[in-house]
């Protein structure tokens, strides 16, 4: 590559870095005005929430399945509602006896 390419792409890259910093910073006072409970997460976050890969989780956002919104262009999932599968499958294992329980009979 040419120098001047070079530099292009140096610039371009450091640029890159001030829009992401800028992003977080945004990303940081919209969950600092959201309750904890309610904040705004990543898909690989609510992936790791949920036991799932990112790619189910955004599956999941596109069928309409798992409410999602964008941000900047970043996909944002609400912690209460990840919160909220997790409390609906515990309850359902809790109702239905599992296969060790019906051994113990």
């Amino acid at each position: 590559m040419a120098s001047a390419e070079l530099t292009a792409i140096n610039r371009m890259m450091r640029e890159l870095g001030r829009i992401n910093a800028r992003l977080d910073k945004w990303e940081a006072i919209i969950n600092a005005d959201l309750r904890s409970d309610d904040r705004l997460i990543s898909a690989q976050e609510a992936g790791q929430i949920l036991g799932r890969n990112e790619k189910t989780i955004r599956r999941w956002v596109a069928e309409g399945r798992l409410p999602a919104r964008r941000i900047c262009g970043r996909l944002k999932i609400s912690l209460r509602e990840c919160m909220a599968i997790v409390d609906s499958a515990s309850r359902l294992r809790n109702t239905y006896p599992t296969e060790s329980a019906l051994d113990l009979q």
